[in-house]
C-alpha cells in the first residue's frame, strides 16, 4: 500500500480486496455448480416429502461452509477460478463457526421463509404477526448486507463479512489488510434502508397469505397428475387476470400428454377433463378462477395449444362425467 493512502483512495492494483465484478462472477459460477450438483439429487429424492427439501437445502450450505474453512482453503470453486480467497484478519481460512455465521447472514437468512409455506392438508398459514416479523427480518438483513457490499469500498466488506470477521481478498494478498470498517455515513444509510425494507413486510405478507396456499395446493395437484397414465408433464400456478379496473384469479396450466391428439372435439374435452381434475385436487385455488390450459400432445410441434375456461366451466356440475 502506498504510504499515506487511505483505503478509499487505493486503486485496483494496490488494494488486496477482490473486486465487486470478480465476487459476482465467482458467485454465478458457484450457483451453476450447486445447480449441477443438486440436479441428480433432486431427481433421486423427488416426491419423498419434506426430507427431500431438507437435503436440497443442506447441499449448497455444506458446499459453501466447508469451502471457507481449512477444508476448502477459503475458496469455493468459483472463487478459486477468479483467484479470490475468504480469510480472517490473519489471512487464514475461517473457523467452522465463522464460516457458518457468514453463510447464515448471506444465504441462511432466507431459510425462515420456508416456515411461511402452508402446512398440512388444511394449508394453514402462520399468524399474521409472525409472518410479518419473518419477512421484515429477512428483508432488513438483505437490504443492509447488499448496501454495504456496494458502498463499503474498496473492501466490499458487507454484513456477512462483519459477522464472520472475514475478508474477500485476492489469492496473493497477505495480512494485515487495510481498514475495512464501513464509514459511519454508510452504516447509517444501511440501517435506514433496512428499516424501510422491513416496512414493506405488511403488504408482502398479505400477498403471501393469499398466494402461498393456492400455489402449494396447485403444486400438490400437479405432482399427483404427473403420475397419471398418459401424462408426460403437468404444472399449474396461480396468477391474476386484469381487465380495466377488474382483477380476477386465473390458474395457468401447462401440460404435455404422452398420447396422440384425439380427433375433433374430443381434444378440447380431454383438456377440459384435465382442468377439472385440477379443480377436484385443488378446489381452493381453482374455485371462482379462470383456467388457462396450455397443452401439447405427442408428435406435435413446438407451438402448444391453449384453451381458456371460465369459472362456470369449472363448477362441479360442469365437471361431472
Amino acid at each position: 500500500m502506498t504510504a499515506g493512502a487511505s483505503p478509499a483512495t487505493l486503486n485496483a492494483a494496490e488494494t488486496p480486496y477482490g473486486t465487486l465484478a470478480a465476487r459476482g462472477a465467482a458467485s454465478l459460477i458457484d450457483l451453476v455448480i450447486v445447480l449441477l450438483l443438486e440436479w441428480p439429487v433432486a431427481r433421486a429424492v423427488h416426491g419423498t416429502g419434506p426430507a427431500s427439501q431438507i437435503v436440497l437445502q443442506f447441499l449448497p450450505a455444506l458446499y459453501v461452509i466447508g469451502a471457507y474453512t481449512a477444508l476448502g482453503g477459503g475458496q469455493t470453486l468459483g472463487k478459486r477460478w477468479l483467484r479470490l480467497r475468504v480469510v480472517n484478519a490473519q489471512g487464514a481460512p475461517l473457523s467452522l463457526g465463522a464460516s457458518v455465521r457468514r453463510w447464515a447472514v448471506s444465504v441462511g437468512v432466507l431459510w425462515p421463509l420456508w416456515w411461511l409455506l402452508p402446512a398440512g392438508t388444511e394449508l394453514s398459514m402462520p399468524p399474521a404477526s409472525a409472518g410479518c416479523a419473518v419477512i421484515a427480518l429477512v428483508l432488513a438483513v438483505i437490504a443492509l448486507d447488499s448496501w454495504l457490499l456496494l458502498a463499503n469500498r474498496p473492501s466490499r466488506r458487507s454484513l456477512h463479512d462483519l459477522a464472520a470477521g472475514s475478508f474477500v481478498v485476492r489469492r496473493d494478498a497477505r495480512a494485515p489488510f487495510p481498514d475495512a470498517t464501513p464509514a459511519r455515513g454508510h452504516a447509517i444509510a444501511g440501517i435506514v434502508l433496512a428499516v424501510l425494507a422491513g416496512l414493506v413486510s405488511i403488504p408482502l405478507w398479505e400477498m403471501t397469505a393469499v398466494l402461498a396456499p393456492r400455489a402449494v395446493e396447485l403444486a400438490r395437484a400437479s405432482e399427483a397428475i404427473r403420475s397419471l397414465r398418459g401424462m408426460r408433464s403437468a404444472t399449474a400456478w396461480p396468477t391474476f387476470s386484469a381487465s380495466h379496473a377488474d382483477t380476477a384469479w386465473r390458474v395457468m396450466i401447462y401440460a404435455e400428454f404422452s398420447t396422440r391428439r384425439p380427433q375433433g372435439n374430443a381434444a378440447a374435452d380431454s383438456v377440459h377433463a384435465l382442468a377439472c381434475r385440477f379443480a377436484r385436487l385443488a378446489p381452493h385455488a381453482v374455485r371462482g378462477s379462470e383456467v388457462a390450459a396450455v397443452t401439447r400432445y405427442a408428435g406435435e410441434g413446438t407451438v402448444p395449444n391453449g384453451l381458456l375456461f371460465t369459472p362456470d366451466d369449472m363448477t362441479p356440475a360442469a365437471c361431472a362425467p
